[in-house]
């Protein structure tokens, strides 16, 4: 039985370079031991996400990827609704539709059969990124209404 392969690697290969970008706001904030999870999961995300694009195929690296992205997703939506503070979450806010929309537009496209598929999934990667930056900045020890820590901005 063959397996059906994605996109080949011509197309893939920035998504595969773009994964890494989840893993990238971990190297730009301060080195904490609050976020010591969050930076694995990101962390374990871009590895995945990677390993999933290097080699597109409909298996389970697919399944895989798709499970670990709903699970990272879920958990900083969550954090950003409750930690970053005015007016970053309004700016993150209006950057999560262009991460729907991303997603949304990139897989039309793949429909389509469009190649400009591939931009749209790479902007979904930076947008992604982008929030996860303020989430980072603004994780639950500096402000959060889950454990009522002042803003230290």
């Amino acid at each position: 039985m063959t397996i059906k392969k994605v996109a080949s690697w011509s197309d893939t290969k920035f998504i595969t370079y773009s994964s890494f970008l989840f893993s990238l706001p971990v190297f730009v904030n301060k080195p904490d031991k609050d976020i010591l999870v969050p930076s694995l999961l990101l962390f374990s995300t871009s590895i995945i996400s990677a390993n999933f694009w290097r080699n597109a195929l409909y298996d389970w690296r697919r399944t895989l990827d798709i499970y670990f992205a709903r699970l990272s997703f879920s958990y900083f939506f969550i954090h950003g609704l409750y930690c970053i503070p005015w007016p970053y979450n309004f700016i993150t806010s209006i950057n999560t539709f262009n991460i729907g929309y991303c997603y949304h537009k990139s897989g039309e496209e793949y429909e389509r059969k469009n190649k400009r598929w591939v931009w749209y999934h790479v902007g979904f990667h930076a947008s992604v990124a982008f929030n996860v930056y303020y989430i980072l900045k603004y994780f639950p020890r500096r402000n959060c209404l889950l454990t009522g820590t002042p803003v230290k901005m």
